[in-house]
């Protein structure tokens, strides 16, 4: 059995002190990551603040960190409550601030438009394992306004 390491118990005791679970500290790693200076502000156009975003997603998952916490907390929601709960939390936070970006332009997006957004980028990522450059940020906002239903458009209810 390998032995602790000097100090290595009171690190695990400070962590936990703050984050009573692996997955609290793996979900304030994830929102809470480095202040790139990247995260957009608030717009009009829709493509724009769209295309900021993902360009902000792009920088945010690219610090290893951040990139090593979002995977383990998705590798551990199907077995783990706490995990399964703060990627919930993640997703919902995420889309929550995506639509504060967007009040300028009086427009709010379902949960499913959201994901039609970000999902090509985090596939790219993590199952392509390619490059997201800015010519496939930009090919994804435009397919994806595409898709956006008018303001004034029925929604259909949930199934």
């Amino acid at each position: 059995m390998p032995r602790e390491q000097p100090g290595e118990r009171d690190l695990h005791q400070t962590l936990y002190r703050h984050w009573p679970t692996r997955a609290a500290l793996l979900f304030d790693l994830v929102l809470e990551g480095p202040d790139l200076g990247t995260y957009p502000e608030p717009g009009s156009d829709v493509g724009e603040v769209a295309t900021a975003w993902l360009k902000s997603l792009r920088a945010g998952v690219s610090v290893p960190a951040v990139r090593t916490a979002a995977l383990a907390v998705t590798a551990q929601a199907d077995h783990d409550p706490d995990s399964a709960r703060a990627l919930v939390r993640i997703g919902e936070d995420r889309h929550a601030g995506f639509n504060r970006l967007l009040e300028p332009a009086g427009v709010q997006i379902s949960e499913d438009e959201f994901t039609l957004l970000y999902g090509p980028v985090l596939a790219r990522l993590f199952l392509d394992r390619s490059q997201v450059t800015d010519a496939f940020i930009g090919a994804v906002v435009a397919q994806w306004l595409t898709t956006l239903r008018p303001a004034d458009a029925p929604q259909d209810s949930p199934e």
